[in-house]
């Protein structure tokens, strides 16, 4: 390696070397005063809890299940109805599956049956409709705690429609 090069790369070592270190700490106060910056921005998917102000807005999804004999539809976290996926993966399974209803409309009759069973499954009743719903839950902090101000239905999915 010529001398040059040899120096080039010295360089670039050392000044990631510095750079890394304050990096890191620049991440760490802004994480402090207000949040960690780099999840959110890296892979916005991260970022489910939004902070204004001491106000906090969490974005959360559910599938209901409304049954033939109920009124009120039951409701199942996406963790419980997918059980059987990691975690990790499910945020990305419903960007590309459950999110346009366009797409859901192309469901062929296997999926769908298979929504059905693992709805009939989970409830341990017969299914009626499945919907997927995206919800963003307005809190503030009190003395006691989070208390919840209001709920905003973002979206809206029909998986499977009664008949």
């Amino acid at each position: 390696m010529k001398s040059t090069q040899r120096k080039t790369v010295k360089r670039i070592f050392i000044f990631f070397l510095c750079y890394l270190p304050i990096q890191y700490g620049l991440v760490g106060v802004i994480g402090y005063y207000q949040a960690e910056p780099w999840p959110a921005f890296v892979f916005p998917g991260f970022k489910n809890v939004y902070v204004y102000d001491g106000h906090y807005a969490v974005n959360q999804f559910f599938i209901e299940v409304s049954h033939p004999d109920q009124i009120e539809p039951t409701r199942l976290t996406l963790q419980t109805f997918f059980d059987d996926m990691p975690l990790s993966m499910i945020p990305a399974f419903m960007r590309s599956n459950l999110s346009d209803q366009e797409y859901v409309n192309t469901f062929s009759d296997e999926t769908l049956d298979w929504f059905n069973q693992r709805a009939s499954e989970k409830t341990g009743r017969e299914t009626n409709e499945i919907q997927m719903l995206h919800e963003r839950s307005f809190m503030q902090r009190t003395a006691d705690g989070l208390e919840q101000d209001s709920v905003q239905v973002i979206q809206r999915v029909q998986i499977l429609r009664g008949e």
